[in-house]
């Protein structure tokens, strides 16, 4: 089997190609996997999160609530 230095570069372009081919692939697949987890992280983002809105109105009362403790607590140490 005598091989020319043609077909030793045609298959050597070929191997390449078929190379790149399989990366582009692989990456296709990742950015297929990724934009299905962002998506179902958009759906899940409402159900299993706290708004920042939401945390910040629980926070005011809360702090209105100790606010009347410590003033209840500081009346009781006076007398």
């Amino acid at each position: 089997m005598n091989l020319d230095w043609q077909q030793i570069v045609n298959i050597i372009i070929t191997a390449g190609f078929a190379a790149v081919g399989y990366f582009y692939a692989q990456i296709v697949n990742e950015q297929k996997r990724d934009r299905q987890m962002i998506n179902d992280i958009r759906v899940d983002l409402p159900t299993k999160y706290v708004s920042k809105d939401d945390l910040t109105s629980h926070l005011n009362r809360i702090e209105a609530m100790l606010t009347k403790i410590f003033d209840r607590l500081e009346q009781k140490v006076d007398k």
